[in-house]
């Protein structure tokens, strides 16, 4: 299988994108994103990732489904990504017991970088690491991809960060 960014977001249709916008559109298309990831993962040519489809802790394929909405371009906080998963759920759960299961969600992503979870960072704009398969990526990695992407990244030593008034830190 071709891994390629599934995003439906159009980059050319989220020029004055808000946090407030990015939750609304994640809330309205979780079901479609939902269904997307576990055709994703059903259709991967790695027999574990396929066994997630059916497998998966159901907020696993959430998290996933969520950032599956963060348009190229674009990056959003753990707790702006936990704010879809409460307006999906309905629930008042607290965001930052949520950011920490989206932080391990993204930690377990099996398809980077179709499901982007590069796209998620901290509440600061400091990019943190990620995993695939106990492979390591460097956080380097991760701003080299963004900034290919159009993210305004920053090094700041060893530090890579977002630059937060570009717009492009979803917050």
């Amino acid at each position: 299988m071709k891994l390629t960014n599934k995003s439906k977001a159009d980059p050319s249709t989220n020029d004055d994108l808000t946090t407030k916008e990015f939750i609304r559109r994640g809330i309205a298309s979780h079901r479609q994103g939902m269904s997307d990831v576990r055709k994703l993962l059903r259709e991967s040519d790695n027999a574990a990732t396929a066994a997630l489809a059916e497998s998966a802790p159901p907020n696993l394929i959430e998290f996933w489904a969520a950032c599956l909405q963060i348009p190229q371009g674009y990056t959003v906080s753990y707790a702006t990504l936990s704010r879809v998963i409460q307006g999906v759920r309905g629930e008042q759960t607290e965001v930052a017991k949520l950011s920490r299961a989206a932080g391990k969600a993204m930690s377990l992503n099996p398809m980077i970088p179709t499901i982007p979870c590069h796209r998620v960072v901290g509440a600061n704009g400091v990019i943190v690491g990620f995993t695939d398969e106990g492979a390591t990526y460097t956080l380097a990695m991760k701003a080299a991809r963004l900034t290919g992407e159009g993210v305004p990244v920053e090094q700041s030593g060893e530090r890579f960060i977002v630059r937060r008034h570009s717009g492009r830190l979803l917050n």
